[in-house]
């Protein structure tokens, strides 16, 4: 009755919900403004695309690629200096808060002149001057070789000129000694001597005044030629302007932030919270961490993966940590790549570190995680169909195992895979077989996807090989007593290196990977 009478009571949200209500609200709150803060405040960008093959040609031709190469880094030291930047920008009005930059387009002649401004048209006419400043540089370089070649020419001539004089006195000493022997034999009634012959060469300051005077014209002509300063490829005009900074991805920033706000808010109160591992506590595990972090990834990721470019933030972080660790992969150890627990992004670790290997090497992906989703398989469009590791550990040679390898769709990328299973213990054994040995001695590069340390022993499985380890973290996510666990519980070895990747987990999104088959 006494409930009847005071009615109802009122049922406390949960923690968990509470923290659920607190993330949504933020992130709807921190898009908006996410959305709103771009579209008032971002820079925008346009760039002008300039093809310096006709500026590198001051030799009658153009000039070897390693040649110019190195002079496409010495003309992008002078772009990108400040000098220039602030020559650009009084060119273009000073606008304020603008910047400029260049970077060399892939193994091209082709140089991207690019310029952010606040506005759109004063983006495009910071990288439209940059083009006659540019111009007028190279001219000035050029009038600079004509005067230093010119007192070469100037010499070389005085040399030509100074030996043909002394040859015009020799030949006329020698016509003088020939009549004066002529006279004297007609006077005694003897045969007349033999004639003496000046033997001054002039070839030598022929062909020097020739190659200076080929020089100054060769520099002279491109110095006059329109192309002086390179061709323009793709002006700031018809390329346009783009934003630095998307709504799109504004917003996602801003619900993110707003998400770990509210969180933030929800959590903070929480007594007894688990400590995320931060890369300071590193020392205290005893461990190096491995820098830089994956970035997070879009999510068409995987269909850029074959040619990315080497300024993308994923590949370029991808191949500073390849390039920590090649050192050791080159003595003949393999690549162990441990998660710190499910979920952290082990496979997408491996599958970027190995395809930053391949861009150098042989690299073979053996992805051990698999056996529980098919993953990394699936990535690549790959069928496992049992074959793959457990036969190549029998394999009685190298060529065997090379037989079992899949190519994927990144050049010099294999996979050795594993199917998928309801049980560790064959890929395990698999995994201690001959068939890692016989890769690596034959001069390929392996990088294993294992699965986590608490579910699997195939790190211990690898350890006569001496791997180089890396244990896998998820930036902001991985509490720190279970990366310390994690840790405790590899095999110890003085020659191991371990190492910490810290990775930012990629974006879901649907993959349509190409079909590949047998290596």
């Amino acid at each position: 009755m006494a409930n009847e009478m005071t009615g109802p009571r009122r049922r406390a949200i949960p923690r968990r919900r509470w923290i659920a209500v607190a993330v949504a609200v933020g992130a709807l709150i921190g898009a908006y403004v996410g959305v709103q803060v771009a579209a008032r405040t971002s820079a925008e960008r346009s760039a002008t695309l300039l093809d310096l093959s006709p500026a590198l040609i001051t030799s009658g031709g153009p000039p070897p690629a390693q040649d110019a190469d190195r002079a496409i880094q010495s003309e992008l030291l002078y772009l990108n200096s400040s000098g220039f930047a602030r020559s650009v920008a009084r060119a273009a009005g000073n606008p304020a808060g603008s910047s400029f930059s260049a970077a060399q387009v892939g193994a091209t002649d082709v140089l991207q002149l690019v310029a952010v401004a606040p506005n759109g048209p004063q983006a495009q006419a910071l990288a439209t001057a940059a083009v006659p400043l540019y111009a007028a540089h190279r001219k000035a370089a050029l009038n600079g070789q004509i005067t230093g070649l010119q007192p070469q020419l100037a010499a070389a001539r005085k040399d030509l000129a100074d030996a043909q004089a002394q040859a015009n006195a020799q030949a006329q000493a020698a016509a003088v000694a020939n009549a004066q022997a002529a006279t004297q034999a007609a006077l005694v009634g003897a045969s007349p001597p033999p004639l003496v012959t000046p033997t001054n060469d002039l070839t030598v300051f022929q062909n020097r005044v020739n190659a200076l005077q080929s020089q100054v014209d060769s520099v002279q002509a491109t110095l006059n030629s329109p192309a002086v300063g390179g061709t323009v490829v793709q002006s700031a005009h018809d390329a346009g302007a783009s934003r630095t900074m998307s709504p799109t991805i504004a917003g996602g920033a801003g619900l993110a932030v707003g998400a770990l706000l509210g969180l933030l808010l929800a959590a903070v109160p929480l007594p007894g919270s688990r400590r995320v591992w931060t890369e300071e506590d590193g020392p205290d595990l005893g461990v190096s961490v491995l820098q830089p972090p994956l970035p997070v990834a879009r999510p068409d990721w995987l269909q850029d993966l074959p040619a990315r470019r080497s300024d993308d933030p994923v590949e370029a972080a991808a191949r500073l940590l390849a390039a920590r660790v090649a050192g050791s992969l080159a003595e003949g150890r393999p690549l162990v790549l441990v998660g710190a627990g499910p979920g952290v992004g082990t496979s997408f670790t491996a599958v970027n570190l190995a395809t930053a290997l391949a861009r150098r090497r042989r690299t073979v992906l053996v992805p051990l995680g698999d056996v529980a989703d098919g993953q990394v398989a699936g990535w690549f469009g790959a069928r496992p169909d049992g074959a793959g590791l457990l036969d190549a550990a029998r394999a009685s040679s190298v060529e065997k195992v090379e037989g079992a390898l899949l190519t994927t769709s990144v050049q010099q990328l294999y996979l050795l895979t594993v199917a998928r299973d309801g049980r560790w213990e064959p890929v395990e054994e698999a995994l201690a077989g001959q068939a890692l040995p016989q890769l690596l001695a034959s001069g390929w590069t392996v990088v294993v996807d294992c699965p986590p340390a608490d579910l699997s022993t195939a790190s211990f499985e690898l350890r006569s090989l001496r791997p180089v380890t890396g244990v896998v973290a998820a930036l902001g996510r991985t509490a720190s007593d279970r990366l310390s666990r994690t840790v405790e519980q590899l095999p110890k070895d003085e020659k191991a290196e371990l190492a910490i990747v810290l990775n930012r987990m990629p974006r879901r999104g649907p993959f349509r990977p190409p079909r590949k088959g047998k290596a």
